[in-house]
């Protein structure tokens, strides 16, 4: 799936991904400029369930969070931006497996795990850049909060 440039709305969010849809993998790749929002505030614009297909994000900015329940999620070159909710602003991994490469976490925030909040599954973060990300909890971790499952973290960029 092509998302044109521009700003584009959930109105329905969060869209589910789970068994009932029929492939072996779901791209949704992003011209420049493109970007995907839910329309409520705090919500959830994609939700990865077990047994879903493959969902690969390639380009786009996140103004909203993704969360992955189950199923698999590679996220390449794309960017979450002032995004927030309760666990984790930008990424909410409570099973399945998570893959971001070249991936930028701007200005996320989340009462636990300002960007990520990872409580399940296993989720690899390489070449990615977190920046003014915050949590609202003591030790809430500000970009990162990893409270079970497996998390591998390699060339990374943390700013204030």
């Amino acid at each position: 799936i092509h998302l044109g440039a521009g700003e584009h709305t959930l109105d329905d969010a969060p869209f589910d991904l789970d068994p009932r849809l029929r492939a072996s993998e779901v791209r949704l790749v992003g011209a420049p400029g493109a970007s995907l929002r839910a329309a409520g505030g705090n919500a959830t614009v994609l939700r990865v369930r077990a047994g879903a297909p493959r969902l690969s994000l390639l380009g786009l900015l996140f103004y909203s969070q993704l969360a992955i329940e189950g199923g698999e999620l590679y996220a390449s070159n794309c960017t979450f931006s002032n995004s927030s909710a309760d666990l984790g602003g930008a990424l909410q991994l409570s099973g399945g497996e998570l893959t971001a490469e070249g991936t930028s976490f701007v200005g996320c925030s989340a009462r636990r795990g300002g960007a990520v909040h990872a409580f399940g599954g296993s989720a690899r973060f390489s070449d990615c850049r977190f920046q003014r990300c915050s949590a609202s909890e003591v030790d809430g971790g500000g970009a990162l909060l990893v409270e079970g499952g497996g998390v591998v973290v390699s060339a990374i960029q943390a700013r204030p």
